[in-house]
């Protein structure tokens, strides 16, 4: 665990521009909503596949939270949702510090930014987080409300004309609105509003077609179920990357980048591989972000390209298969521009990597579902409407009076070497301890080594020393907060 350091002042080192020499490569970060990493295959993801078979590929990442906007600002700082304050969805911003971000030191030495994204109902980064141009639908809360309305077959179809995407911004290239968002729109989109004008970039994209409910208005179809809905929509987003890697290839962006694949965080099902061997059959939530011991949901895509004019540099790390976390993206970017971190970040670059660490997990609010496993989008808002209040910008955030109580209530988690310790406050603040390669998990009372169970958990209590939850007086009553060096008592963990 590293320990929280204050950052340094940016007066000497990220204030003037010139400080970006023409050397310094194009930082791009393309991100694919929901992915199943298991799913990745030549069949279902030829162009992933393909980047991922050759690039520097790291099976073991996670993210902490399996949720957009808390998994973006993760990306985005270099820091544990526990220390960049981004805990849930829609949370205020005015919580957040937004000059702490990737984008905004790059932007500081000359960088122009970007960030595109096709869904905004649950993840509102915009120029807040100082990126230059935003693409994508509005992030305000009457989004929510217009889309409702395409249930009119005229508005769906008039909805995309671009005469009328400046009436009905909401809708326009929206695949939250899904009867009228068409995949091909919004890439002829990105492709018109990211051109290189030869200057460095920071491009952060992220494709939301695999989140549920799995379908465009070129793909209704209910005679597949949730999961071949799925599928088809994996698929579309395959294509979508590529087309959208070949504009940038044209652009000239990538003859001298930093190209990362991700995911932000999985999906599951509710089948017997979404969730460890012995596990409780009431832990077994599909989506993603409601169950901690689901690999599928908080297991990541995490690969890496760089380019130096034109030609792939072959990157190594000291062993791929140690764990990493979406945290290491930005600490990694300022390593490989040979740039002085601002200030120290809770992740690491994927290159100074010497051994495994402690990552921590958390859940998210969990949506409603109908009888057949499928979310229950009405009853879901229902439910949560009162939990928001609506910001100055329109936006729906989450009431500062009721975040607290609802970060309290989490699923905890860490992982560390090829253990992972949980607590459910759902199942009576039990403890559970996963077995991650044989993918099994044991109740906490009974699992053999005590030394190691004992020593879980003194991690856990300190990577969320700082939270207070209904078992943390149970669990963490005689356990030292603060770590040295990454040592638990004197022996290094």
């Amino acid at each position: 665990m590293i320990a929280f350091i204050k950052p340094i002042e940016l007066e000497s080192s990220y204030n003037k521009k010139e400080y970006a020499p023409s050397k310094y490569k194009n930082v791009i970060i393309i991100g694919i909503d929901s992915l199943n990493t298991d799913l990745i295959n030549k069949e279902n993801t030829p162009f992933i596949n393909e980047f991922v078979n050759t690039s520097l590929h790291l099976p073991n990442t996670y993210t902490h939270i399996a949720r957009t906007f808390p998994s973006w600002v993760t990306i985005l700082t270099g820091d544990y949702p526990t220390s960049n304050g981004a805990r849930l969805n829609l949370t205020n911003l005015e919580l957040l510090n937004l000059k702490e971000t990737l984008p905004y030191f790059l932007k500081e030495i000359g960088y122009k930014t970007y960030f595109s994204l096709d869904e905004r109902r649950f993840s509102h980064i915009d120029k807040s987080f100082y990126f230059d141009k935003v693409i994508g639908p509005p992030e305000t809360v009457d989004e929510l409300v217009l889309s409702q309305l395409v249930e009119n077959p005229m508005l769906a179809i008039t909805s995309q004309l671009p005469l009328l995407k400046d009436l009905m911004p909401q809708l326009y290239n929206n695949r939250g609105s899904w009867k009228n968002y068409s995949p091909t729109s919004f890439s002829n989109e990105l492709e018109d509003k990211i051109k290189n004008e030869g200057i460095p970039v920071f491009i952060s994209s992220h494709f939301t077609l695999p989140h549920w409910p799995y379908k465009t208005k070129f793909n209704t179809s209910d005679s597949k179920n949730t999961y071949g809905k799925y599928i088809d929509s994996i698929r579309l987003a395959d294509k979508q990357v590529h087309r959208y890697m070949k504009h940038l290839k044209k652009e000239g962006f990538l003859n001298d980048s930093i190209v990362f694949i991700i995911t932000d965080h999985g999906e599951s099902f509710g089948r017997n591989v979404d969730q460890p061997k012995g596990g409780n059959d009431s832990m077994n939530i599909p989506g993603h972000g409601n169950s901690i011991i689901s690999r599928s949901q908080f297991n990541v895509l995490l690969s890496l390209k760089v380019f130096r004019e034109g030609n792939e540099l072959k990157r190594t790390v000291k062993n791929k298969d140690f764990n990493f976390a979406l945290t290491d993206i930005t600490p990694t970017v300022f390593d490989i521009l040979e740039l002085p971190e601002p200030k120290k970040f809770d992740g690491q670059s994927i290159f100074k990597v010497k051994s495994e660490r402690s990552i921590p997990l958390e859940s998210s609010l969990k949506p409603s579902f109908n009888s057949n496993g499928s979310i229950n989008l009405k009853d879901t808002i229902r439910k949560g409407i009162s939990l928001y209040n609506i910001d100055k910008q329109g936006r729906a955030v989450i009431k500062d009076t009721l975040y607290k109580d609802l970060v309290n209530i989490k699923q905890r988690g860490v992982i560390f070497d090829k253990w992972q310790l949980s607590i459910y406050p759902e199942l009576n603040n039990s403890l559970f301890i996963t077995d991650l390669e044989e993918e099994k998990i044991y109740k906490f009372s009974d699992f053999q080594n005590k030394e190691l169970a004992k020593t879980l958990l003194k991690e856990l209590c300190s990577l969320f020393s700082k939270d207070q939850f209904n078992s943390k007086s149970k669990y963490c009553k005689n356990v030292p907060y603060l770590l040295v060096n990454g040592n638990v008592d004197g022996k290094a963990i």
